[in-house]
């Protein structure tokens, strides 16, 4: 019998969830910043600019953070392997993708959704296609390492740094859509430096030539990535294809109000977003211990799926007050886009510690099937409802796909591993005392 380390869980998902709150916070200041300061045509401008860069690296990452997670956990291959490694790639997947990135704007410059976008405002875009694919494969070795410690701080510089950089080039030099995302480039330049500040004590300066990444190490590392790929591309697709399908349907202005609450409703995944992180190089380590990981997951999927349902039914009382102080009265209709993403929010909550688990197992394929039924049923929904309420109709596509989503990894997890469905849903008197014993070890520690 393996021990789970419940402890050791519970105190890293706590960390991330504090680190997480900090982040919400600071988020929220940001957002509130780049609104205000822009307006709702502008913040709609503003989501599409940073959606195309996004996009492109979306299809061309490889998924080379999940597998290095995967293998970082699995001590398949060192830290300096894995930084120096991910460097090269990440260099190659930073060249081609701005090619890619450049014909695309070339191609879609003048059609519906981008032609009250300047080209030059496209192109500069583009810049934030190196510094996110390098910051993002190299700030992911922490979690392979599970140094959620150094994690949690690199992570808290990025929101800062975006919140310092906003607030000079929008509101005091006044450089608009240009201004913010400039201040997403510097924050990415930033974060990586400080990433790789904290990494130093695991990396020497230099490796000797037998230990530099091999053909061996790149194939296996791009294997697992492009299984784990799919999953990353539907998974973009079906967080983001609204916008653009609202973008060419409406106008700017509804992208402004609708992505204003798509920030703030996704910001409702801090839980699921904390554990699931931990969780997944923990279910990594647990190779041979089958009983164990189910015993696990299924304990973390229900304190999600509950703890996020009772957050969400608080939030719908606040909603309203909460948008028009934080954005001013322009966005009040992005409080009722976000009750209607509410009960999407929720069930992918669950729908992420379950595919964490998959993707651990080294199921990362099972993942892109059930992403991509979620795609279609997303971009059918979106189709057909937002030509009838707008923004509202694109909410309501975005609940029902990511429902189907959460039910699709339930019953393929209940029947792939023999789980209980009461186990997946319903909370136990096993929880309540493991809960009440976790509280209680974690105020101890804090007296």
């Amino acid at each position: 019998m393996q021990s789970l380390k419940l402890r050791e869980l519970f105190s890293n998902s706590f960390a991330n969830l504090i680190r997480q709150g900090l982040n919400i916070i600071i988020s929220l200041l940001n957002s509130v910043l780049v609104a205000r300061g822009l307006g709702v045509e502008g913040r709609g401008e503003y989501a599409l600019v940073i959606l195309l860069p996004t996009l492109v690296l979306t299809f061309t990452s490889l998924g080379i953070t999940s597998s290095t997670v995967y293998h970082v956990a699995k001590n398949k291959y060192s830290v300096s392997l894995s930084f120096y490694g991910n460097l090269i790639i990440s260099g190659l997947i930073s060249i081609f993708s701005m090619v890619a990135g450049l014909i695309i704007i070339l191609l879609v410059q003048d059609t519906s959704m981008f032609v009250d976008i300047s080209l030059s405002l496209l192109l500069f875009g583009l810049v934030l296609i190196p510094t996110t694919i390098f910051l993002q494969n190299i700030h992911t070795i922490f979690t392979g390492l599970q140094d959620f410690y150094a994690y949690n701080r690199v992570y808290l510089v990025m929101p800062l740094s975006y919140l310092v950089f906003n607030f000079i080039f929008i509101w005091v030099l006044h450089w608009g859509v240009i201004g913010s995302v400039l201040a997403l480039i510097l924050g990415n330049i930033n974060t990586l430096c400080v990433a790789i500040y904290f990494l130093r004590k695991y990396i020497p300066k230099f490796l000797p030539p037998q230990e530099l990444p091999s053909y061996d190490y790149y194939k296996n590392m791009i294997s697992y990535g492009l299984r784990a790929h799919i999953d990353a591309i539907m998974t973009f697709l079906n967080h983001r294809l609204d916008v653009f399908i609202l973008a060419a349907l409406t106008d700017t202005v509804s992208v402004g109000i609708y992505t204003v609450a798509v920030t703030v409703a996704e910001r409702l995944w801090i839980l699921s977003g904390s554990i699931s992180q931990v969780l997944f190089p923990r279910i990594v380590e647990l190779e041979n211990f089958e009983e164990e990981r189910n015993r696990l997951t299924l304990m973390v999927a229900r304190y999600v799926l509950w703890g996020s349902l009772f957050f969400g039914i608080i939030s719908i009382f606040f909603a309203d007050w909460v948008f028009v102080f934080l954005y001013n009265e322009e966005f009040r209709e992005s409080a009722y886009v976000f009750k209607w993403l509410l009960p999407g929010i929720i069930s992918m909550g669950m729908a992420k510690v379950l595919g964490n688990d998959i993707g651990a197992r080294g199921y990362p394929q099972v993942n892109s099937v059930h992403s991509m039924i979620a795609v279609v049923v997303n971009v059918i929904c979106n189709f057909w409802l937002i030509p009838i309420y707008g923004f509202l109709g694109a909410a309501l596509a975005t609940s029902i796909s990511y429902i189907v989503w959460m039910f699709i990894k339930v019953v393929y997890y209940v029947y792939k591993f023999k789980a209980s469905w009461l186990d997946i849903f319903l909370p136990n008197q096993e929880d309540f005392r493991l809960f009440k014993k976790l509280l209680s070890y974690r105020f101890k520690r804090q007296s």
